[in-house]
């Protein structure tokens, strides 16, 4: 039916392998990961706490990041 979805996913609701967790455990603030397996992918941010999307319309491609910058205060 090809019919595009995605959303945001709980990380204790993933079922992942621990090679896997371990990657989003060692994740830092600013840095991000994606996985991608049968159509399906899973992109990982860490800003003040860890987004993780879950999409089988986007596939995994290079893009430009950029970073916000914190006012002074």
């Amino acid at each position: 039916m090809q019919i595009g979805a995605l959303g945001t996913c709980m990380k204790n609701r993933l079922q992942l392998s621990e090679e896997v967790k371990n990657a989003i455990e060692n994740l830092q603030k600013g840095e991000y990961l994606y996985f991608e397996s049968h159509n399906i992918m899973l992109s990982l941010f860490h800003d003040s706490k860890l987004v993780c999307l879950l999409s089988n319309v986007d596939k995994v491609k290079q893009t430009r990041v950029i970073r916000r910058k914190r006012k002074a205060k």
